[in-house]
């Protein structure tokens, strides 16, 4: 789910084209409104000032006041010249001072309308392009694996909506009888499921199915969240019907993103088991955290809040941490599993990070043993292409 982590950058290049466009407009339409502000207010400054440069003498002059017209004839000629002559020039200084006052506020409503302007393309952004934010499709042999001699391969095409398919591979076990226990593999956000192929000799007793998601691979269609929950359930369904494995010992295995699917899964079929690497509560909490200024309760519409579930799944679960996890913060996978309703164990990979964990033997082996292997494979998993995220 290295969704977080790419984030912002993926905005502000989409970005980019919107603010230069929309600062063109900004200045144009401010320039134009503002100078014909400022002219007013300038105009209404004079009326004001003038007005008050003459009034003072006005006032005592139509008072009335008997002692008030003494003073004012007794008024030496020089001090009413000087007060003329101020009277003269302070709308002059009046109006230079509120021209350099529309000017400041002319900048600072300018500025206040782009980074508003700027703020709505940020958010806009975020809604019309959220689905690439949160998938991020990889496609063939990202990582490899060398197939481990362990289990027979088979390529898998499952029916999934509007006459797509999602494709992958079900990989049986060489020793042992039928039924065979089974493992179904739900991939991170940046994951294509090939590299199964060699991680399955840390499970020789178990039968893997293993499919990309909706466009992912060599599946077909696009992925959203509601697409990924009902492929869950078919790819479960499929496996449990197969004459050769036992529906009662199906293992969920889920990574980053695919523990959202897990745990969706876990709630509305009889899993044996569950067990998430790197999980989180729910990908909105994590967004939220890292872009808390962006409504994205309304704007996103793939939230896998995996904490409903969770309260309401009652196998046992392991949880999985990296040592090292900038994405998915400590905190939101402690709060999935203490509203987890099963038993459940929570284990910390030692020298990993998210982006890494899956592949490596010490993770590998932690499954194989919480699945009851009392041996695993020694040496690592043999990748022969680079990660993928």
């Amino acid at each position: 789910m290295g969704f977080v982590a790419y984030f912002a950058i993926d905005v502000m290049s989409q970005l980019k084209q919107i603010v230069c466009v929309a600062s063109a407009f900004v200045a144009l339409a401010t320039c134009v409104n503002v100078e014909a502000l400022a002219a007013t207010l300038t105009a209404q400054a004079h009326a004001i000032y003038q007005g008050h440069a003459i009034e003072p003498h006005k006032a005592r002059g139509n008072s009335g006041d008997a002692e008030g017209d003494k003073r004012d004839a007794l008024m030496p000629a020089r001090s009413m010249a000087d007060f003329q002559n101020k009277a003269k020039i302070l709308p002059r200084n009046a109006a230079a001072e509120v021209h350099h006052e529309s000017t400041l506020w002319r900048a600072a409503f300018a500025g206040g309308v782009l980074l508003l302007l700027v703020y709505v393309g940020y958010v806009a952004a975020l809604a019309i392009f959220q689905r690439r934010f949160v998938f991020n499709p990889a496609h063939a042999n990202c990582p490899a694996a060398e197939p481990a001699d362990t289990h027979e391969i088979t390529r898998v095409r499952l029916a999934s909506a509007r006459n797509k398919a999602i494709k992958g591979w079900l990989l049986r076990p060489r020793q042992g009888k039928a039924p065979y226990p089974a493992i179904i593999y739900y991939g991170g956000r940046s994951e294509e499921v090939s590299w199964l192929q060699g991680a399955v000799r840390w499970f020789p007793n178990h039968a893997v199915l293993a499919l990309n998601y909706r466009g992912y691979g060599e599946s077909e269609g696009e992925p959203s969240e509601e697409g990924l929950f009902q492929d869950g359930l078919a790819q479960f369904d499929w496996l449990a019907a197969q004459p050769d494995i036992d529906p009662r010992t199906i293992v969920l295995v889920g990574r980053s993103l695919g523990t959202g699917v897990a745990s969706y899964v876990a709630a509305n079929r009889p899993a044996e088991r569950v067990v998430l690497i790197t999980p989180y509560d729910s990908l909105l909490a994590v967004a939220s955290r890292h872009f808390w200024f962006a409504p994205l309760a309304l704007l996103l519409r793939h939230k896998f809040k995996s904490v409903d579930y969770a309260r309401t799944n009652k196998q046992p679960c392991l949880a999985l941490l990296a040592e090292h996890d900038d994405i998915v913060p400590e905190e939101h996978t402690r709060r999935l599993m203490a509203a987890w309703a099963g038993a459940k164990k929570l284990v910390r990979i030692p020298s990993t990070n998210h982006l890494d964990i899956p592949y490596q033997a010490a993770t590998l082996a932690a499954v194989a043993i919480w699945l009851g292997y009392a041996s695993v494979p020694s040496g690592p998993l043999s990748l022969v292409v680079a990660r993928a995220t």
